[in-house]
């Protein structure tokens, strides 16, 4: 799965680092970025996001690259002209080939109108079901399309796409390219740190000469009008001190220069509110934000990756279970296999053949057995799983197929340990063997010596025991080895039917528990960080006369601590409310274990896994940092149920006390009547195009995220249970054909003294029946350890799977393996009822 990630980043040249700033990319930035050492390559571009002609979905535009990230053509080719644009492969069934699409305005996209010319594939965008966030549509693009430069109006560049030269050539899923890219984060921040500050003075420079200048024009005015002014009203007195009466013309003029004046003077008070107003904007212009994406940023990336992990975690318990079942499968075989050959073996060394050429018979046997399962098994293994892996797993990516490779490596250590259950067991049981006499050889092994078993020395309950059952227990006891065999085969066997299906219980149910019962809102509304008035009004206006919802003003901020497996940066989702009672309407959280409601009054609740990560219990502090990366301390008060994302909940006092400031709201849980799809999408386009918010993010998006991991894993899953129940069956048939090879004589004898067919079918099964239920209950409790290891190991940092087990699992389970235990019961009195009585009890003497 990495390498075939690896080979399509690898032709299409994948970015290891893009910047973006909010003010775009000037001269300089490019001029920055251009000067970094190590750098392979930098190249610069457009993007925007738009919407769909009638419709509330979002697409991206990206101008055509032409070295880094580049598209790979499905169908048709790349776009041209201006008024051309190749569409997302995925969006081709509403968008062939020739059709026309149609999007809204927008800034800095001269065009709305585009010809669809071809459909291509991003490598960017390697998830089928999530193409990112957007601030247009309902938030949450649907696709993207690729047109040509000369279709954006920008001075600025939106984007900048970086290669590094050391990078190239190590795998982006390994630990030095992890290093590799931490380094030049580093880097590309340090060069970056003062460009926002560069970058705001800029921007304000020419306004605010602009701004001056006017002010400095707007003060000449005024000082104009104040002496016209002046002039006029030293006239004005003059001639009233004079007593000199005007003429009704000059009077009319007077009044008309009074006027005149007076209008100057709104002209310049209206002026001088208007250079207020742009001084205003201009002095709350916020520092850009320039923003480092690396390619575990990109949409898609971070679950693939989790997904090659899962497999990692699952290919490091299920082999040794498996191996150790074959393991015990092939040294009971050989063995018998030596003990079988005993007379052949005493033939051998009475024609004078050497100890040496005698285990060369058996070794050569073990060497081809084991090296033919070997390599059936590597042909297996690299040709077959892989696609059927991938094809569980990767189904929600967009790479086209699994690339295989063949890992000698894999093959030595799997040969090794085939060799070491052939050919060694072989070797060691036949040296024991060759020990012996040829004429000693030549005569059958002699039977275990008897002696009383424990049970015969609990008199009380030996005598209530009939004839059978003391036989039974008797074999049972007499042959260890093959009880010890039966009772782990089948025990193994049922622990990977127990860890199988375990997870699928663990998996199921779990999007619609989360985003049904626990999270009952279907999204947050976000304000941008300085809402005016107005906009809060509009806002609130909007939220208060939709038709068919709730909402629910809250503080929402976003905290972050580094745990997990690989020690990453994780992402923690602080919601804080005021009114507890009116919370329980959209967030019901509860103890997973007792399922009971907690309380919400005076508590720091977090979600059970931020809990695990951070090793820390009810009554522990824990630390975490703001966006500022200020670090806060707060005690765990509760832990609640919570199976994706990383929450904290806590009251507005709890909050203000923690955190050292006053709460305010500055999001909005909404939740709606109507479930829809359609409703929701609808709901967050209004939204979003309010001037006070500043994203919107649905649940349905995480729902879709779940489902799709469940849908993988759910395949593998059964992938295994398959496995478990093939190596129970192969133990189970393998054991008790052993069994009955070995007493065939006592089976013949038995016949021969009138047992039927069904009775001397049950005086051998019985013991497979009896070991295979203890084996069974063996495997109820090694299952629990396997699956609260894959519980604990398989899911992301983000998420959690409930590690409960249920007691259908244990039936289901335990019912599998005696089905397999009766079926073969089947192929054994077939073959007792065929046996050659007259064959088995003549004497070899």
């Amino acid at each position: 799965m990495r390498e075939t990630a690896e080979q399509f980043y690898n032709r299409k040249n994948l970015m290891h680092f893009t910047v973006l700033s909010s003010y775009g990319l000037d001269k300089e930035d490019q001029k920055t970025l251009n000067q970094l050492s190590d750098i392979e390559h930098v190249e610069f571009g457009y993007f925007k996001d738009v919407v769909l002609r009638d419709s509330t979905k979002s697409i991206r535009l990206f101008s055509v690259p032409s070295t880094i990230s580049r598209y790979q053509v499905m169908s048709g080719r790349l776009p041209e002209e201006a008024e051309e644009i190749a569409m997302d492969y995925l969006m081709k069934e509403r968008y062939p080939l020739g059709s026309a699409v149609e999007i809204d305005a927008a800034d800095s996209v001269k065009r709305k109108s585009f010809k669809v010319v071809g459909h291509v594939k991003s490598s960017e965008y390697t998830d089928k079901n999530d193409r990112g966030f957007s601030d247009v549509g309902t938030g949450q693009l649907q696709g993207y399309a690729i047109v040509n430069t000369d279709v954006f109006d920008s001075k600025s560049y939106h984007i900048a796409r970086i290669t590094y030269s050391d990078m190239k050539e190590v795998s982006t899923f390994s630990e030095v390219y992890r290093a590799l890219e931490n380094k030049h984060r580093r880097q590309l921040e340090k060069t970056l740190e003062d460009r926002p500050r560069q970058r705001l003075q800029m921007v304000k420079k020419e306004p605010q000469e602009k701004i001056d200048k006017s002010k400095a024009e707007l003060t000449k005015a005024k000082q104009i009008l104040t002496e016209q002014d002046e002039l006029f009203n030293k006239e004005q007195k003059r001639l009233s001190e004079q007593g000199l009466a005007l003429p009704e013309t000059a009077i009319h003029e007077m009044s008309a220069v009074k006027q005149r004046l007076a209008a100057e003077k709104h002209k310049i008070e209206h002026q001088e509110k208007l250079i207020q107003e742009k001084q205003r904007e201009l002095n709350d212009l916020e520092l850009p934000i320039y923003t480092i994406n690396a390619r575990r940023d990109t949409p898609g990336f971070n679950l693939y990756k989790d997904n090659t992990q899962r497999i990692d975690r699952l290919s490091n318990l299920f082999p040794i279970f498996l191996f150790g079942i074959a393991a015990l499968v092939s040294l009971t075989t050989m063995t018998r296999f030596v003990d079988e050959e005993r007379i052949n073996t005493g033939t051998l060394k009475a024609l004078g053949y050497s100890d040496r050429d005698v285990k060369a018979k058996f070794i050569i046997y073990g060497f081809v057995t084991g090296g033919a399962g070997t390599v059936a098994g590597a042909v297996l293994g690299h040709w077959l799983l892989p696609k059927v892996i991938f094809e569980a797993y990767a189904s929600t990516s967009t790479f086209s197929a699994v690339q295989l490779r063949f890992y000698l490596e894999y093959v030595l250590w799997a040969l090794l340990i085939a060799l070491a259950c052939t050919v060694l067991s072989t070797y060691f049981a036949l040296a024991v063997e060759l020990k012996n006499e040829p004429a000693k050889l030549l005569l059958p092994k002699p039977p275990l010596s008897g002696s009383k078993i424990f049970l015969e020395r609990i008199s009380i309950l030996w005598k209530k025991m009939s004839f059978t059952q003391k036989v039974t227990a008797r074999n049972i006891l007499r042959y260890k080895k093959r009880m010890i065999m039966t009772i782990f085969g089948v025990a193994g066997c049922t622990a990977l039917l127990i860890a199988a299906f375990g997870m699928r219980d663990s998996l199921e149910g779990r999007s619609e528990k989360q985003f049904g019962q626990i999270l009952r809102y279907d999204l947050i509304a976000v304000e941008k960080e300085r809402p005016t008035l107005e906009e809060k009004e509009q806002l609130g206006h909007h939220l208060n006369n939709s038709e068919g919802i709730e909402y629910l003003p809250i503080h929402f901020e976003e905290l972050s601590m580094t745990g997990g497996i690989n020690q990453e940066k994780q992402t923690v989702n602080l919601i804080v409310y005021q009114s507890t009672q009116k919370m329980k309407e959209f967030v019901q959280l509860k103890d997973r274990e007792s399922q009971k409601n907690l309380p919400l009054t005076n508590q720091v609740i977090l979600s059970e896994k931020l809990a695990v990560l951070f090793v820390a219990s009810v009554g522990e502090r824990i630390r975490l940092a703001d966006s500022d990366n200020k670090k806060h301390s707060m005690t765990i008060d509760s832990l609640t149920e919570m199976y994706m994302g990383h929450y904290i909940f806590m009251e507005a006092e709890q909050y203000e006390k923690i955190f050292q400031k006053d709460f305010t709201r500055n999001a909005h849980l909404v939740k709606s009547k109507n479930k829809s799809k359609r409703k929701i999408d609808q709901l967050s386009k209004e939204l979003i195009h309010l001037d006070g918010i500043r994203g919107v993010q649905q649940n349905e998006k995480y729902q879709r995220l779940i489902s799709s991991v469940l849908a993988s894993l759910g395949k593998v899953i059964w992938v295994l249970i398959i496995c478990a129940i093939l190596l129970a069956a192969v133990v189970i048939y393998n054991l008790t054909n052993i069994n009955i090879s070995e007493r065939l004589r006592e089976l013949s004898t038995i016949k021969v003294l009138g047992f039927y067919d069904l009775e001397t079918t049950l005086y051998i099964y019985r013991e497979t029946l009896v070991l295979s239920f203890i084996g069974i209950f063996v495997g109820f409790a090694m299952g629990c350890g396997l699956h609260y290891l894959i519980i604990e190991a398989l899911p992301p940092d983000d998420s959690m799977f409930n590690p409960n087990l249920w007691g259908s699992n244990f039936l289901l389970s335990g019912s599998i393996t005696m089905l397999i235990t009766i079926l073969i019961s089947l192929i054994v009195h077939w073959r007792i009822k065929h046996v050659d009585m007259l064959e088995a009890l003549k004497s070899v003497e």
